[in-house]
């Protein structure tokens, strides 16, 4: 049976002034998000550690830890704040900080002595104590040194101190990190102004990125592809296929359904029919 034609199709030759559509090939990228996918990749992979060694400065077995990509600013107020800082190219630049209320962090300093904190026990303004000092330290140092790791590869030595002043935090990515034990929750935020500050592009690379965008826009249209669409399949026993010889006639049915490829991507379901004495692809939709 000969296919019929197919309805409200349209044959689609290849014609030079065929319109393509233009692409931003570099709207993709984006390496602040990127950053915070690597970040919250190596959140969840050091979170076990962070809490065992946690658990452990603090005598508590039964410790659990939780940490998150924050969104927005916390409330300043009273936070102390302890910095990082790392050697690149030469110069110490900051590349952590770590942000805590004075009373949680004296929770801490308690439990770090085998005491048992209590929700409001410290909420008097006072200096702060050399302990708490180097417990703020070595929380920043504990947290923050593998991520800042990952993306500062080629950094010196970092040190680690009590910082002057709260950063900007507008231009960092935030961290919020949670413990629950003996029946309190304690938090505070981690701050890697590094990560959403990429080095600004250059000039000369932007306009050289949106010259090779127009290029690839203008050539592109002119690249062909081979499609590829199966017009009939069959079923043989398996133990048929020993006796086939030359010149033998096997009956086959045209599909009623087959796609269109593009080397062994599926692009174009349709039919094949028959228009104005020739076979067509009747297409009938993209494949997503």
């Amino acid at each position: 049976m000969e296919p019929s034609a197919p309805s409200g199709g349209k044959v689609h030759p290849v014609a030079p002034e065929a319109q393509f559509p233009r692409y931003d090939f570099f709207r993709k990228h984006d390496p602040q998000l990127e950053q915070r996918r690597q970040l919250a990749v190596g959140l969840e992979a050091c979170r076990r550690g962070w809490a065992s060694r946690l658990g452990a400065m603090l005598y508590r077995t039964e410790l659990s830890l939780s940490c998150r990509l924050q969104q927005g600013q916390p409330e300043l107020g009273s936070l102390l704040c302890f910095g990082m800082e790392h050697e690149q190219q030469g110069q110490m630049r900051p590349s952590a900080w770590l942000l805590i209320e004075q009373s949680t962090l004296y929770q801490l300093a308690e439990m770090s002595f085998g005491g048992t904190p209590v929700q409001g026990r410290e909420d008097k303004a006072r200096p702060i104590s050399e302990t708490e000092r180097r417990l703020g330290s070595s929380l920043l140092t504990l947290f923050a040194t593998n991520l800042v790791a990952q993306f500062l590869l080629n950094a010196g030595p970092g040190r680690v101190g009590m910082a002057a002043s709260v950063p900007d935090l507008s231009a960092v990515t935030l961290v919020s990190i949670d413990i629950d034990c003996a029946g309190q929750r304690l938090s505070w935020q981690l701050a890697l102004p590094v990560l959403l500050n990429p080095e600004p592009v250059k000039q000369e690379q932007a306009a050289l990125g949106v010259q090779l965008s127009g290029v690839l826009n203008e050539r592109l249209p002119q690249l062909t592809n081979r499609l590829r669409v199966s017009l009939a399949e069959f079923e043989l026993p398996l133990g048929q296929l020993p006796l086939l010889q030359e010149g033998d006639i096997l009956p086959i049915h045209l599909l009623q359904e087959t796609r269109a490829r593009v080397g062994e991507q599926p692009v174009l379901k349709g039919r094949v029919a028959e228009q104005q004495g020739m076979l067509v692809f009747a297409s009938h939709g993209f494949i997503d």
